[in-house]
């Protein structure tokens, strides 16, 4: 249901707004790192990988850690949010429930989303972040077939050793004007409006 939210917020904010929304420099990039506090998103190695960047690089970035569920151990929270904030960059750590306007403003808000985790069945944060337009890095062991069959590119990474410098280039690079009106095909196939009648059909049948 996000894509009916971010479609409303796009409607009332542009995206320097979406960042000041949460007290961020509409001026820097916005990298969010993973969607919950799971350790399998691996925020300390992306974390500890970005610390090889220069730090005028850094300084000019945002880094967004959205937190706000999926915790099994408070201490592997309070060990990312420390490793966050050692870097040179701005950092925000999410750690409050947010609904589907407030996700909209984060999705919409982002330029980069950086998707590392083991194992992914289409996640809807990945949907949403591309929905919204943000450039969309992701490990090379995930496949979406969803994605393909729309022709909906993102940038693969073999080990996350390379995301720093993937993230330094695909921030420079605009999305080509197709590569929206591909995504925008996500909403039609993928919203729960659309979803939801096969759910039907199938309990139905």
């Amino acid at each position: 249901t996000v894509y009916d939210d971010i479609d409303r917020v796009r409607k009332l904010a542009d995206k320097a707004a979406c960042k000041e929304h949460f007290g961020l420099p509409a001026d820097k990039p916005v990298i969010c790192l993973g969607y919950n506090a799971s350790p399998t998103h691996k925020h300390l190695e992306l974390l500890k990988g970005l610390k090889t960047l220069p730090e005028e690089t850094l300084r000019g970035w945002s880094l967004v850690l959205q937190m706000t569920y999926g915790s099994f151990d408070d201490s592997y929270f309070d060990t990312v949010r420390e490793a966050a904030e050692a870097l040179p960059c701005r950092t925000l750590v999410l750690t409050e429930f947010m609904d589907g306007t407030e996700t909209a403003y984060l999705r919409l808000a982002a330029d980069a989303f950086v998707l590392a985790i083991p194992t992914d069945a289409f996640s809807a944060s990945l949907q949403e972040y591309l929905y919204a337009g943000a450039k969309v890095l992701r490990a090379n062991w995930l496949r979406y077939p969803q994605l393909e069959e729309l022709g909906i590119s993102t940038t693969p990474f073999s080990e996350l050793s390379q995301v720093p410098e993937l993230l330094h280039q695909t921030l420079h690079n605009e999305l080509p004007a197709d590569e929206k009106e591909k995504r925008a095909m996500l909403k039609k196939k993928y919203s729960w409006d659309t979803v939801s009648e096969g759910w039907l059909k199938l309990y139905q049948s």
